[in-house]
This record gives C-alpha cells, structure tokens and sequence, in this order.
C-alpha cells in the first residue's frame, strides 16, 4: 500500500464514513492539533525513556497518547457512524486518572507561591510546550462545540482541560526530579 494517495490534493479530507471536508475546517484545526499534541508528547517520551526517575510518567504518557488517539478518531467521525468505531469513547475514568496523577505528583512538590516560567529541564520544557499546544487544542475543540453541537465528543473538554492541568503539574515534577530550579517570575 503506498503512503501517498493524492485524494487530499485539492485541499480535502475524506472522513469516516465517506463525507469531505475542507483541510481548513475547524474540526480538521481541532484534530491536526491533537495529533501536533501527540507528537510533542512523544518527543518529550524519547528524553524521559533514559531516565529511571521518570518511568511511570512515560507510561502515563503513553496512555495518554493513545486517549487523544480515540478522541482525534471520535471528532473525525460523523456522530451518526460513531458506533462503527471499533474503541469506545473517552469517558469520565481517563479524566479521573489524570487527576490522581496530579495529585500523586502534586504531593512530592513544593507550594507555588509564584508564577512558573517555561523551561528548566528539557524534559520540563516539552511539557510546558505540550501544555499549550493542549490549551490551544482545548480552545479549539470549545469553538467547534460551539458551531457544531451535534458533534460534540462526550469529554473532549473535560479531558483536554485537565491534560493541560497534568501537563503543568508534571513540568513542576519533572524540574524537581531532575533536580533543575525552576523559573519564576516575578
């Protein structure tokens, strides 16, 4: 099977079930950036892959990708041929784990009593930039709510606002795992 089809060359995509639609459609917007997301995350998963201080966040990370896999599936699915999908839908439990790993994480930290500048730790870095490629990703998902109701994916803002939140946290621990100061201001 060849990776190239030409089929987008006219600047469409082709969604499940058959319908086009423009690559610069505001659910196409949405999706891209879950899927630069991803791609973020799996950068910042090859620094940690080394680093024996951080191996649950690796796989925390993983579980992680593969939730904005079935939410990215979800949003570019037609509600209508949503049970046709072969996953299920992200639901309340993936919003909850996150918080448990936040609190987890949370509890080994010191109080902020500042603002926390992007940077530090490499590692801390990538997860401030995944953070807000979430919240941009999460702003997106909100507008096309907003246009397009009837495709709404149950937990799509619950579970990118508290990715960004897990993203933060895990900035914070990763600067102190790796023993880097972190920047503040002011």
């Amino acid at each position: 099977m060849k990776i190239y089809t030409k089929a987008g060359d006219q600047g469409l995509t082709t969604l499940f079930g058959g319908q086009q639609v423009s690559k610069a459609s505001e659910l196409l917007q949405a999706y891209g950036t879950l899927d630069e997301l991803s791609a973020i995350m799996g950068v910042l998963i090859s620094h940690l892959a080394s680093s024996p201080l951080c191996s649950n966040c690796v796989l925390q990370l993983q579980a992680i990708q593969k939730d904005l896999f079935i939410l990215s599936s979800f949003m570019a699915t037609p509600p209508d041929k949503r049970t046709k999908l072969k996953i299920g839908p992200l639901t309340e439990a993936e919003v909850k784990q996150m918080e448990e790993w936040i609190d987890k994480m949370d509890a080994e930290l010191p109080p902020l009593s500042s603002f926390i500048l992007p940077g530090g730790h490499i590692t801390a870095a990538f997860s401030q930039l995944a953070r807000t490629v979430t919240r941009r990703g999460e702003r997106e998902i909100v507008h096309c709510n907003e246009l397009m109701p009837e495709w709404k994916v149950a937990h799509s803002v619950e579970f990118t606002n508290r990715l960004s939140d897990y993203l933060f946290v895990l900035s914070r621990f990763l600067n102190l795992k790796m023993k880097t100061s972190e920047l503040t201001w002011p």
